[in-house]
């Protein structure tokens, strides 16, 4: 999307450079002028073709470069504004997305609370290697299915989670094997967890913490059997409590 305050700012400047330029060849052409007029007439003259002083050839990049770089600033941070407001979810306030691994942690909880099966396995990491691989997508499937009968139905009756009402940054486990495990085996690119807070029908309160892994491709998945990962997941449970809120700084 294009940003209005940038490309003002870049046609005020150039505008700016090119009467610089135009003033500096106009200073040129004048003084060719008054050495003309001062020889006689009908006798050769030279004429001073040369170039702006360095000084405003200097100026000139100064200023060309400043347009770039103040519209790339604009524009990038136009770009990081959009981004944040559509990693957002409008409905609740907290993250969503896979851009970012609150966004995966809190799209699992609104699958869950939704009864969303789509939402759910687009959102869960899938490994389908060996007997804990074969176990994690039947689980996946199971899933899916249990959530979509779900449809239709209030589902203040299956007694699951309501809504979210809180989510905090994501965090490296404080083992270093989970990571070094995920990299190495998995070709997984990170490995964190979030903490997600959500009230359930009961009026009860509970935390989810997610495990989520960021691939190859630059998005993030959720890991809902960690019992099947134990390397993937060493230490997961015995991680204090997170307190830093998911969009503080």
């Amino acid at each position: 999307m294009p940003n209005n305050k940038a490309i003002n700012k870049s046609i005020s400047l150039a505008f700016n450079l090119s009467l610089i330029t135009l003033l500096a060849f106009s200073g040129c052409s004048e003084q060719s002028a008054s050495k003309d007029q001062s020889q006689p007439a009908n006798e050769f003259t030279a004429v001073d073709a040369s170039p702006p002083t360095k000084s405003v050839l200097d100026e000139y990049d100064e200023k060309q470069n400043q347009v770039v770089n103040e519209a790339t600033e604009d524009e990038t941070q136009a770009e990081e504004d959009e981004a944040q407001e559509e990693s957002v979810n409008s409905a609740d306030g907290y993250p969503t997305g896979q851009s970012t691994p609150e966004g995966a942690a809190c799209d699992l909880a609104r699958a869950f609370i939704t009864a969303d099966g789509e939402l759910f396995k687009s959102v869960c990491y899938s490994w389908s290697g060996g007997e804990a691989g074969e176990e994690y997508t039947e689980f996946i499937n199971e899933m899916v299915e249990n959530m979509n009968s779900m449809q239709g139905k209030s589902l203040e009756q299956f007694g699951g989670p309501k809504e979210i009402t809180a989510a905090y940054k994501a965090r490296h486990l404080t083992n270093n094997g989970p990571g070094s495990y995920g990299f190495a085996v998995m070709n997984l690119h990170d490995v964190m967890f979030v903490d997600v807070i959500a009230n359930t029908w009961e009026d009860s309160t509970f935390m989810s913490r997610t495990l989520v892994v960021l691939k190859n491709n630059q998005k993030w998945y959720v890991v809902p059997r960690t019992d099947l990962f134990p390397l993937l997941s060493a230490g997961l449970n015995s991680e204090a409590d997170s307190t830093v809120a998911w969009d503080d700084e």
